[in-house]
């Protein structure tokens, strides 16, 4: 087979940037979750990440203080992070359990 000169680049570039800070065992595996489940995080998915893109956009541009920290966390929170974690939390448990 060949690798085209900009496909080998491309990586090369992910094996020596990002390879050597891939130090963790596990990455979230791929899932199925039920119907439900997937409806409801993907909408709150699509809150969060808004949340999570305009703090990062402000802090950007303005920084931030405790204060913004501390809203940002109220807001995620208000958002429905606890209940996103916990769905993707559950799959992850039983997709361990099932190796094990």
């Amino acid at each position: 087979m060949t690798c085209p000169d900009d496909a080998q680049y491309r990586l090369n570039w992910i094996k020596d940037i990002y390879t050597p800070d891939m130090t963790h065992k596990y990455c979230y595996p791929r899932v199925f979750m039920t119907t439900e489940d997937t409806k409801q995080v993907s909408n709150l998915q699509a809150d969060i990440q808004k949340c999570i893109n305009t703090f990062k956009s402000n802090s950007i541009m303005k920084g931030f203080d405790d204060a913004a920290w501390d809203k940002l966390q109220s807001d995620l929170e208000a958002y429905g992070l606890p209940e996103f974690l916990e769905i993707h939390q559950r799959y992850l448990t039983a997709y361990l359990d099932a190796q094990a």
